[in-house]
């Protein structure tokens, strides 16, 4: 059978078949019986080489336990890039109009930001519509958007001062999920002056639940789909992406900074040139998204995420 995935149950560690069938590893051990990742990425190639050894002949999982998502792994860092210039370009035109599309640094190194690790959360959790300031005051969000991701999950980290060349990122990056990072577009667009985005950024970004190793996503070949309420209303790439995975990961380290098991790396939006490519709601023209409605990004190689819009918790700043 094909491997198309690591997750995990309440028993623990699974993986996903492509005959369907969800098998669980927690046999294999103590660090198998945890309900997320985090113990086997620690645990280096080998054990991997292991884990993936073991998916044809384990057990069938409970199916009750296999109909409920886990988030796979407990980012202690999240680091969110801009790496398409489709998607750049046309920010820049709204946000900043009649000055340059792309600041001079962009086609030197992947630009990015620190995301906000606690507010990782796996496909189907509820994604509350923030408040914050705007041009027209404090309140909630009125531009509530999507952003159609992928996300390298960390297996091997590095030390602090210890840059990874692009050569050898790969060797440090587990697997790869889909991600929404959710957006509020006029928070953002009134806060990221002169700084980057934060509370326009900051409060949800949802991933799929199975880790698909990244050796077995060449090049990262997967067509992307974004639906709103079941409707498709994109369709896009990562061919689009102007920087590789391995070239994201060393801009991480390349100041000196360490990564752990589990860290998540976000690609940043990914868009193409044409109508109907746009990996964002503020690109293609869509609506925002009100209260109720459901946004999924869907993949034949790395499922699905989706989450349903709830209603603005916060009442006063």
């Amino acid at each position: 059978m094909t491997l198309l995935g690591f997750g995990a149950l309440r028993s623990g560690v699974a993986a996903r078949r492509s005959d369907g069938a969800i098998v669980d590893l927690s046999h294999l051990g103590a660090m198998y019986e945890q309900p997320t990742l985090m113990g086997v990425l620690s645990s280096g190639a080998g054990e991997w080489d292991r884990m993936r050894a073991a998916v044809d002949s384990a057990p069938l999982a409970d199916p009750a336990a296999a109909s409920t998502p886990l988030l796979p792994i407990t980012p202690g860092d999240y680091v969110d890039f801009y790496a398409c210039e489709y998607h750049a370009a046309r920010l820049a035109r709204k946000f900043r109009p009649g000055q340059l599309e792309l600041p001079p640094a962009w086609k030197y190194q992947p630009l990015g930001y620190r995301g906000c690790a606690s507010t990782v959360v796996v496909t189907g959790s509820p994604v509350f519509r923030p408040a914050g300031w705007t041009a027209n005051g404090f309140g909630p969000t009125e531009e509530l958007d999507v952003e159609v991701e992928l996300g390298l999950v960390v297996g091997a980290g590095n030390e602090r001062g210890h840059a990874v060349p692009p050569s050898s990122a790969l060797t440090h990056l587990f697997g790869v999920v889909l991600l929404n990072d959710w957006s509020a577009r006029d928070i953002q667009r009134f806060e990221s002056v002169p700084l980057g985005p934060h509370i326009g950024k900051s409060f949800c970004t949802s991933i799929s639940p199975w880790v698909v190793p990244i050796d077995l996503l060449p090049d990262l070949d997967t067509s992307l789909s974004l639906s709103i309420d079941g409707q498709v209303v994109s369709r896009t790439h990562p061919r689009y992406l102007s920087w590789s995975p391995a070239e994201l990961y060393a801009q991480v380290t390349v100041g000196g900074a360490a990564t752990r098991p589990g860290d998540l790396i976000g690609t940043g939006t990914i868009s193409g040139p044409t109508a109907g490519t746009e990996g964002s709601l503020i690109e293609s023209g869509v609506p925002f998204l009100a209260d109720g409605q459901t946004a999924t990004i869907s993949s034949d190689e790395l499922g699905s995420v989706e989450g349903r819009v709830a209603p603005c918790p916060t009442t006063a700043p």
